[in-house]
Parts: C-alpha cells; sequence; structure tokens
C-alpha cells in the first residue's frame, strides 16, 4: 500500500468515479479497516457489496454517512459532558419553546407569521443552517436582527435542554478527533468518501480533523460540485488523475458533462445518448416514463440499471409512484414514502378536542378516523354510528354538556320508546330504537371516561409530564398506536424542558403525526430508483430520467 495521504479525485461521470473508488477499495489490505462515507447508505452498499464479490469477504468495512459517522465519533464525548443528541422531532420542541419564551414585539416582521403552520420548521431550519454554517448570533444581527433575536434563543433553548443539535454533534466530533488521548481506535484508518457533500463550516472542518489524524483517505466528488472540492483543499486533500476507463462518454453525454456548469458548447452532431422530451403535466410526464422504462426493459436493460431522478420530489412522487404500479414497475423510493397516519390524525383531533374544550365536533374527527380501538367485551360496539348520535344530541362543548346532553337523548329515545310500544308492542321502529340506544349506551361508555382523562391533561408542564399523560391516552385511545408511541419516545430527552402548554405540543406534534415514513426495502435490485438527485450520488446506471427540467 502506498504512503498514508488524502486525495479526491473529480469527475463528470459516476461510472469513472465509482471505478475509482473500486479499484481503491480492491487496494486494500484483506481483513483492514475500512470506512465507506456516502451522501446516502445506497452507493456505498452497493460499493462493498461488488467488493466483496471481488475479495471474498468484507470483514472489517463498513458503511456510514458524514452525519452518522459524526454522531457515532461524538457519542462518548457528549455522553462526558452530560448531553444527548437532539433529533428533528427535538429540534422542533426547541424551537417552540423559545418562541413561547419570547415576547413577540421582540420578533419584528416574524411575529405576523409566528403562529403559522410551518414556521416552527422553517426557524428550525434556518437556526441549524447558520450554526452548520459556524455563525454566531452576533454575527447575523447585523443581516437580520429579528432572525438574531430567534437565533440567540433557540442556542439557549439548547443549551438548557442539555441536548446537542447537528451542529453541536459535529463540533463534538472533532474535539474527539482532536484529542490524541481519545481519538485512538474510533475511526478505521481507511476512510473513503464516495461522493458525500462536504457543504458546511462545520462538516468541513469534521472532515480535516479527520485527515489530520493520517491514514489513507479517498475522496470521489462529482464536477461541478465546487464546495465539496474547496472543502477538501482546506482540509490539505491533493487532487490525483481518475483512472482510466474503457469506455469513456462520448457524443451528447461528453458534450452534457463537460459544459454543464460551464460555457455553451460549439455545435456538433446530435445523437440519441440525451433525450429530451416533454408532456403535459407531471402525470403525463411519469406516463411516459413508464412506458420508456417498458421499451428498456423489452430491449434488455434491467430496472435496476434505470433512474428517475427528481427535482422536485414532493410535486412528482404521487405520480410517479402511480404511473410505475399502473405498468407493473416496482419503483425503490431512495427517501421512503410518506403516507397519511391514521393513527396519528386520530390522536391530534383528541388533543384538538381538548385544546378546544371537549368540542364534540373534533370528537366526531377522531371516530371518524377509525382508530378506536375494539372492545373485547362489547364486540358489537359500531363506532361509526357514535357521529349520527352526537348530531342528535346536538353536542357542543364542555365534559359537563356532553353529559346533560347525552343523558337528555337517552331520556329523549327511552320516551320514544314507550310512546311506540303503547301504540303497538311490534311497531317496526322499537328495534330501531333498541339500536340508537345501545349505541349511545357504548357510546357514553367510552366517551365520557375518555373526555374525563382529556380534561386532566395539564394547561401548561414540563415535557415529562406531558409524555407521561401522552403515552397512556395514546395506548388507550388508538388501535395502532406504534407510530405515536415512536413519536413520543424520540421526545423523551426534552423532559426537563418547560413548562410548555398544549398548544406549544400540538405545534410540536402535528407535524411528525400527520404523515408516517414507509422506509425503502433493503434490496434496491428489480427495481427502478426513484429519489431526489443527490440520493444518486456514488451510484452508477445505464439510464436516467429527470423530468420537471
Amino acid at each position: 500500500m502506498s504512503a498514508p495521504s488524502a486525495r479526491f479525485i473529480v469527475s463528470p461521470t459516476a461510472a469513472v468515479r465509482v471505478g475509482a473508488a473500486r479499484k481503491w477499495l480492491e487496494e486494500q489490505p484483506s481483513g483492514a479497516g475500512v470506512t465507506v462515507i456516502g451522501e446516502t447508505l445506497s452507493g456505498p452498499h452497493e460499493l462493498l457489496l461488488r467488493g466483496a464479490r471481488t475479495a471474498g469477504s468484507a470483514m472489517g468495512w463498513r458503511r456510514t454517512t458524514l452525519p452518522l459517522l459524526a454522531r457515532d465519533v461524538a457519542l462518548s464525548r457528549l455522553a462526558a459532558d452530560g448531553r444527548a443528541i437532539g433529533d428533528a422531532v427535538a429540534r422542533d420542541a426547541v424551537v417552540a419553546r423559545a418562541m413561547a419564551g419570547l415576547d413577540p414585539q421582540k420578533l419584528g416582521r416574524l411575529a405576523a407569521v409566528s403562529d403559522t403552520p410551518g414556521f416552527v420548521r422553517a426557524v428550525g431550519g434556518a437556526v441549524d443552517a447558520l450554526r452548520m454554517a459556524g455563525a454566531a448570533p452576533s454575527g447575523v444581527a447585523p443581516v437580520d436582527a429579528d432572525l438574531a433575536v430567534l437565533y440567540e434563543a433557540v442556542a439557549t433553548e439548547w443549551r438548557a435542554a442539555g441536548l446537542a443539535d447537528r451542529a453541536g454533534v459535529f463540533r463534538a466530533a472533532r474535539s474527539a478527533l482532536r484529542d490524541p488521548d481519545a481519538r485512538q481506535g474510533i475511526v478505521d484508518d481507511r476512510l473513503l468518501i464516495l461522493d458525500a457533500r462536504i457543504w458546511t463550516e462545520l462538516e468541513g472542518r469534521f472532515v480535516a480533523a479527520l485527515i489530520e489524524r493520517g491514514g489513507d483517505l479517498l475522496a470521489t466528488v462529482p464536477e461541478g460540485d465546487d464546495r465539496t472540492l474547496q472543502a477538501l483543499e482546506e482540509a490539505g486533500a491533493c487532487p490525483c488523475a481518475p483512472p482510466r476507463t474503457d469506455g469513456p462518454p462520448v457524443g451528447a453525454i461528453r458534450c452534457l458533462h463537460a459544459h454543464l456548469f460551464g460555457a455553451a458548447p460549439s455545435e456538433s452532431a446530435a445523437d440519441d445518448a440525451v433525450t429530451v422530451f416533454s408532456a403535459p403535466g407531471e402525470g403525463r410526464e411519469a406516463v411516459e416514463i413508464a412506458r420508456r422504462l417498458t421499451s428498456l426493459a423489452d430491449a434488455g436493460t434491467p430496472f435496476d440499471r434505470c433512474a428517475i431522478l427528481l427535482r422536485q420530489p414532493e410535486d412528482y412522487r404521487p405520480y410517479v409512484e402511480e404511473a410505475l404500479n399502473r405498468a407493473g414497475i416496482r419503483p425503490w423510493f431512495a427517501r421512503g414514502v410518506r403516507r397519511p397516519d391514521p393513527a396519528g390524525r386520530a390522536f391530534l383531533a383528541l388533543l384538538r378536542c381538548r385544546a378546544e374544550d371537549c368540542s364534540a365536533l373534533r370528537f366526531s374527527e377522531y371516530v371518524s378516523i377509525g382508530e378506536v380501538p375494539d372492545d373485547r367485551e362489547d364486540p358489537e360496539r359500531v363506532p361509526r354510528r357514535w357521529e349520527r348520535l352526537l348530531v342528535d344530541a346536538a353536542v357542543v362543548g364542555g365534559l359537563d354538556r356532553w353529559e346533560r346532553r347525552l343523558e337528555g337523548l337517552a331520556a329523549e329515545l327511552e320516551f320514544k320508546r314507550a310512546a311506540l310500544e303503547a301504540e303497538d308492542t311490534e311497531h317496526p321502529r322499537l328495534a330501531w330504537i333498541d339500536g340508537m340506544r345501545a349505541n349511545l349506551a357504548s357510546l357514553r361508555e367510552y366517551a365520557l371516561p375518555l373526555l374525563s382523562e382529556l380534561s386532566e391533561l395539564p394547561a401548561e408542564a414540563r415535557w415529562e409530564r406531558w409524555l407521561a399523560a401522552l403515552v397512556p391516552l395514546a395506548t388507550r385511545a388508538l388501535r395502532r398506536p406504534g407510530n405515536v408511541l415512536a413519536a413520543l419516545s424520540d421526545l423523551a430527552p426534552m423532559g426537563p424542558l418547560g413548562p410548555v402548554t398544549l398548544d406549544e405540543v400540538l405545534r410540536v406534534l402535528t407535524p411528525r403525526l400527520l404523515e408516517v415514513s414507509e422506509p425503502p426495502p433493503g434490496n434496491r435490485y428489480g427495481c427502478v430508483f426513484v429519489g431526489p438527485i443527490d440520493a444518486a450520488r456514488g451510484l452508477a446506471f445505464d439510464v436516467v430520467f429527470v423530468p420537471g427540467m
């Protein structure tokens, strides 16, 4: 093996970069510890799988991403400092707490939108970007004084909660790497950075600390990724020429590679390596892509050698999924698929029911979603019929009103039954009224204790008290509480933080519970790769579709 060094290879062609990475991997001693760092885990997974076929084993090899590696390195340092790692849910909770503690007048122009949906996440994203850039609140103030106030408040809440955000994790990881007493053995001496982005200041400092340790490091960089290239150069890595390949891109592909981020090319002969086609709307585009994929498969191109890279994933993903499913083509979504979560929506409806003084409208919404658990003792219970009863009882809100109105409806049904029975003991409506009375009894038996439990939720409390109340509530009130319980468990590190109000709890939980993310299956082979453009870093395909250009 050559002397320890830090090198990088720049190429516009994914196949060339992946080939260089594979060659470097083959040169490593058998059994040596090797860490492959990708933008996602897909690129390193495929590289190591193919490398294992050649080497005969993959002992000592592992795949990761830059944030995951930083997390692994930082764990011991954070534990020594008494801090835990906060995820996206914790970030939303920290931002919500910071906003609640601020005088609205200090928010300036942001006060007008501070209670709108998505504001918490937007602030969290902005503060995260500033912290990853290494900017201090004092440096932000001359540019945006209103944002600087929020920035300072959020940073203070992170410290008060004893949590580390993404920037805190990268700072702790860099500190651990630079500690001569602690850095031995926490990272392999052989590192391969496979097309991973190094776009922020703290990511660049972390990579520089990895290089300072010595060892052998190779990075592959897509041509045009100037920020990653600059970070590697500042970290001390040296450029090296990519290996020669047997089949370099020619014609339109070479022209596209050479001039996509540069000056306009001179005219050249056209070929079919790059094809531009259009369709009226996202749905038609997806159908046309599915049709062309079918034609490619008929011509012998495997589906797993094809990719659909989305510039606007949220806009195109539903259309692509439907078109591929209709065509009988299995898609593999790199970021998984987000689906509406009935349990999460039902739980939010219950919490809004409490926030609106036991609103009958919110309780009806909860019932209509279909998450009311089955009753083993009363298998004939039919919750979907409760909505009609709530309308008939004219329930408006407030636990005492619920009790009075439902009791009044029970008396009304009893009166109607007595009148019909006096008229005709075999009257056909008697069975209907008996069914209504049974449904009303099951509604009262289920709803009133649940509403009583909701009424006992605190007006404000620390997160640990909220979680102690919400976990049993979810277990009792939901048929499938798994995703809700997972979201609540993510908030466990926030326990000492507070007090927080129910509105803050809703603000934190709403983005997390409305939808649930279904991770992609473990094996993408035989499927068409579908994902954002950056998710394809470290992968090479024979055919790529880029809709929405």
